[in-house]
């Protein structure tokens, strides 16, 4: 569901000039995101709130503080850029 968004998302990421290395961060993060989402069994953009990205957070594959971080990071610039987060969301 979220592929093709990530997708456009990285491809955004490589024409605005980030180095293929800060590409790899959200590439990872993004996949993360993905994977979490499909064990959590969301069907649609729609579901994807607040909730969900802090249960990300929290407690899936246990995150250092920096790894939090720039997950928060790079989830507000996907979410801006895809618009994909409901209103409810704080992004």
């Amino acid at each position: 569901m979220l592929e093709k968004h990530a997708t456009e998302f990285l491809d955004y990421c490589k024409v605005a000039g980030f180095s293929p290395r800060s590409r790899q961060s959200p590439e990872i993060s993004l996949r993360e995101l993905a994977i979490f989402a499909d064990s959590q069994a969301v069907n649609s953009q729609e579901e994807i709130a607040y909730g969900l990205l802090a249960d990300l957070l929290a407690d899936f594959r246990s995150p250092s503080a920096h790894k939090k971080k720039a997950l928060v990071w790079y989830l507000h610039q996907f979410s801006l850029k895809c618009r994909i987060l409901t209103p409810k969301s704080v992004f």
